[in-house]
C-alpha cells in the first residue's frame, strides 16, 4: 500500500466508486487512497474550532430576550395597537398616511394670533361696532327709578307738583265739578232676592241687560238724592222693585224676589254704572 501523505491543501468532493470488478492493484487503488487521506487531512485542518464555537452561540439571543425586544417595541402601547397589523388598519392601509394628513390639514383655517380663527365670524362693520363700546359699558344696572333732573322740560313735557294738582282740584270743587265715575261688568244670576253687585262707588245711573230684559234706574229729576225709576225693557214698568232692586250706596240690588228678571239662576248679566 502507497504511503499515506497527503495534502493538507486539497479537498476532492467527489471520489470515484470503486468498481468491485477492478483488478486489486496498487496502480490502481494508490491515486484513490491518497484522494481518502488529503480528504482526511483537509477535514481535520478546517474543522470548527470548539472554543469560538462556543463563543459565538453566547451572542445568540434567547426567547425570553426576544420577548423584552419585542415589549420595548410596542411600549405601552394597546392591545388593539401593539401588531403592524393593527397600526397598518388604524392607518386606514393608507401606505402615504403622512402625505394624506398634510393635505388634509392644508385644507384647514389658519390659525391666527389675536383672532382665533382666519376668517370673521361677523362682519367688520360689527366689529368696528362693538370696538367702540366703552369698556365696563355692559356693566350698567337700570335703576328702579330715575330723578325727574334727568328729563329735559319743553312746551309738551312738564311736570306737575302736588300744589298745582290741589290747586286744580280746588277749583274744581269751587265750581261744583266732579270727575264722572263709570264702572261696567258681568254678572250671573243666583236668584237670591235683594242681591247686592258691589262696585264701589253710589252711581246715578244703572243700566242692566240680558234675561231677554232691560233695567234702568236713574234718580228722579224732581229729586236732589237718587231715587230709582225702574224700566222694564219688555213693559216699561215703572218702580218695578221686584223684578230690579235700587241705586245703592256702593252699587244697586238686583230684585226683592227670587224670581227677578235681573238676577235669574245662570243667565249672564251685563251692567253699566256711571256717577
Amino acid at each position: 500500500m502507497a504511503a499515506q501523505t497527503g495534502s493538507t491543501t486539497t479537498f476532492f468532493p467527489d471520489i470515484r466508486l470503486i468498481e468491485l470488478t477492478d483488478p486489486g492493484h496498487a496502480d490502481t487503488f494508490n491515486p484513490l487512497f491518497k484522494v481518502l487521506i488529503d480528504n482526511d487531512a483537509f477535514l481535520k485542518l478546517t474543522k470548527a474550532d470548539l472554543a469560538y464555537v462556543n463563543k459565538e452561540l453566547a451572542k445568540k439571543i434567547t426567547p425570553i430576550e426576544v420577548d423584552a425586544r419585542i415589549n420595548a417595541l410596542i411600549g405601552a402601547a394597546p392591545s388593539a395597537l401593539d401588531t403592524l397589523y393593527e397600526l397598518a388598519t388604524a392607518l386606514n392601509n393608507d401606505p402615504n398616511f403622512a402625505t394624506t394628513m398634510i393635505n388634509s390639514l392644508a385644507t384647514k383655517v389658519d390659525k391666527v394670533a389675536g383672532k382665533q380663527l382666519s376668517t370673521e365670524d361677523y362682519t367688520s362693520t360689527e366689529k368696528t361696532k362693538l370696538s367702540g363700546i366703552a369698556t365696563g359699558a355692559n356693566n350698567y344696572t337700570h335703576p328702579s327709578n330715575h330723578p325727574p333732573s334727568m328729563i329735559t322740560q319743553d312746551a309738551n313735557n312738564r311736570f306737575v307738583t302736588d300744589a298745582q294738582i290741589a290747586a286744580w282740584n280746588a277749583k274744581q270743587v269751587n265750581i261744583g265739578y266732579a270727575a264722572a265715575r263709570i264702572a261696567s261688568g258681568t254678572y250671573i244670576g243666583d236668584a237670591k232676592a235683594n242681591r247686592a253687585i258691589n262696585i264701589g262707588f253710589h252711581p246715578k245711573y244703572v243700566k242692566v241687560i240680558g234675561n231677554g230684559v232691560t233695567f234702568e234706574a236713574y234718580p228722579s229729576l224732581s229729586q236732589l238724592t237718587p231715587q230709582a225709576q225702574l224700566m222694564d225693557g219688555t213693559n216699561y214698568t215703572l218702580n218695578d222693585a221686584v223684578n230690579f232692586g235700587a241705586i245703592s250706596a256702593t252699587g244697586f240690588t238686583c230684585g226683592s224676589s227670587t224670581a227677578s228678571k235681573a238676577n235669574a239662576t245662570g243667565q249672564t248679566y251685563t251692567y253699566l254704572a256711571m256717577a
